[in-house]
């Protein structure tokens, strides 16, 4: 990651209906993360959104980008 990447805080739910029409396939897996070298405390509440449109299909990608991004309630500096 580089040294302005950031971790968004977003709403599972809030998401999800957000994408809805868009996409009807989107779905959201719970998948914590272990504590690391990088990270010394776990993130039992990291969460991965599948089912979005591949980067290829960048009008699409960038529609659904802005949707996301909406719905952020914070950011985190990815870099300590």
């Amino acid at each position: 990651m580089g040294t302005t990447a950031v971790f968004a805080e977003l709403n599972v739910g809030e998401v999800k209906q957000q994408l809805q029409g868009q996409l009807p396939d989107v779905y959201v897996i719970n998948k914590p993360q272990p504590a690391d070298d990088d990270f010394p405390e776990p993130d039992p509440s990291h969460c991965e959104i599948m089912g979005l449109p591949p980067a290829e299909a960048e009008n699409l990608a960038l529609t659904i980008g802005d949707m996301i991004a909406k719905r952020v309630k914070a950011t985190y500096p990815a870099v300590l």
